[in-house]
């Protein structure tokens, strides 16, 4: 029931975005998809966390509610955590974020996105803009293409 009310929510808060849309995501765990197209946000599953969720002008925000510990807590298991895909590059690792939320983003092309203070696996499909990544904890990223990457 809490999944339907909050898809719904998310329809009518998100709506449609306009061309490029800045996606910035904070304080989060969990699995998150990006695909081309211009349907907005949509949750897919609760899990762990009190997301909050907005859109200013082209901007969808994404506030996972999670502190430094309760990040770090996803992350804790044997072997390595981390996972990074771009181009013809990767490295490889286990990330362990199944018991937490998992957000589909549909975005025109081009699209800018930030990720702060968060740990997450993350399949962009679309080609995005400037993306930054301050990746807390474990993290697995598989990146189509993007204008410029920097990483902390």
């Amino acid at each position: 029931m809490r999944l339907m009310t909050t898809t719904a929510l998310l329809a009518a808060l998100i709506g449609t975005p306009a061309l490029a849309t800045d996606i910035t995501i904070e304080n989060f765990v969990g699995k998150i998809t990006i695909v081309e197209g211009n349907d907005g946000l949509d949750v897919i599953q609760n899990g762990k966390g009190d997301l909050q969720y907005s859109q200013n002008g082209e901007t969808i925000t994404v506030d996972g509610g999670l502190n430094s510990k309760e990040r770090g807590d996803a992350c804790k298991g044997p072997g390595g955590s981390w996972n990074l895909s771009l181009g013809s590059w990767n490295s490889t690792g286990d990330t362990r974020l199944d018991d937490y939320p998992e957000l589909e983003i549909s975005v025109a092309s081009g699209s800018d996105l930030t990720i702060m203070r968060s740990a997450v696996e993350i399949i962009a499909e679309a080609d995005l803009g400037e993306t930054r990544l301050d990746v807390s904890g474990c993290f697995d990223i598989e990146l189509a293409d993007t204008t410029s990457l920097t990483i902390d």
